[in-house]
């Protein structure tokens, strides 16, 4: 067993037992999670940028320095937070840019 798979073991037993005393996690959110630190929000807790995988301190850096402002696209997202396509297609498949739309370009039909 490699030193990754037994480092991701732990962190699932700590996950379970905090599971087992009540404790919930939050998913990623692009205007509220935190760096690298969990965020106590309630009686949960909100898991940071660098939680998922291959989501680098870097690139966690980048994107909550560009949130002072909210982001009007998902493509003003990546420009503004410098993010690979990789971790754009991530965060898009667990739902944390839902209610973004693709481009800063307005839709006509959008409006009707």
């Amino acid at each position: 067993m490699s030193e990754k798979n037994k480092e991701e073991i732990v962190v699932m037993e700590m996950v379970y037992e905090m599971g087992l005393r009540g404790f919930r996690f939050l998913p990623v959110d692009l205007y509220r999670s935190h760096e690298s630190h969990f965020l106590i929000e309630g009686d949960a807790l909100r898991c940071p940028f660098t939680s998922l995988p291959n989501f680098g301190i870097a690139a966690a850096q980048n994107l909550v320095a560009a949130r002072e402002e909210p982001f009007i696209s998902v493509e003003d997202l990546k420009a503004r937070a410098r993010l690979s396509v990789a971790i754009i297609d991530m965060l898009r498949d667990m739902g944390t840019l839902n209610g973004l739309s693709d481009s800063n370009q307005v839709d006509f039909f959008s409006l009707l």
